[in-house]
């Protein structure tokens, strides 16, 4: 039996202490992890997108992998992912929800101010085409984050007064932490 490989993970913008780090093992060599093993293993349901550390001249760098069966990098014999929610939705196996629970699950789950994908109680016979179709208008919303982060903002600031800067946040703390 092959020694287990450990995936630290931080979600981000989870309102969680950058210096805790998520744990989960995949048992298979840390050579032959794809992101899919990534993707299948990951405890929590919902459709994420995975960066991971590397290091580049000696210096720390995140780095993205977005096809399936590419391998993962590894840094010290262990894999280090930042992590953003895309959606609630789970497309962890690229199959349709069967199971009563999880859709109960679903329907029971918050609808989030932000959040473009949203379940209806009844709408069952969703199929993968319908939730990638959903995924790539999301991608479009990681787009437009990217845009409105664009540096053509005044450079007039009032200190007392409260800006929300959340998706700028997002962005930094995607691309930068």
């Amino acid at each position: 039996m092959s020694k287990p490989t450990v995936v630290f993970y931080h979600i981000i913008n989870d309102k969680e202490d950058k210096n805790s780090q998520n744990v989960f093992y995949i048992l298979k060599p840390i050579g032959s992890i794809t992101l899919k093993d990534i993707k299948h293993e990951f405890p929590l349901m919902g459709t994420y997108h995975f960066r991971f550390k590397i290091l580049h001249n000696n210096i720390p760098a995140w780095v993205d992998v977005t096809d399936e069966s590419s391998p993962v990098p590894s840094l010290n014999s262990c894999i280090y992912a930042k992590v953003l929610r895309l959606s609630w939705l789970d497309n962890k196996t690229g199959k349709e929800i069967t199971n009563d629970k999880n859709l109960h699950d679903r329907d029971m789950m918050k609808s989030y101010k932000n959040d473009k994908m949203t379940y209806h109680q009844g709408n069952e016979t969703n199929h993968i085409g319908d939730h990638m179709e959903e995924s790539q208008k999301t991608k479009s919303n990681i787009d437009m984050l990217l845009f409105e982060t664009a540096p053509n903002k005044s450079n007039q600031t009032n200190i007392n007064k409260k800006n929300d800067d959340s998706k700028d946040q997002n962005y930094f703390d995607l691309m930068f932490n």
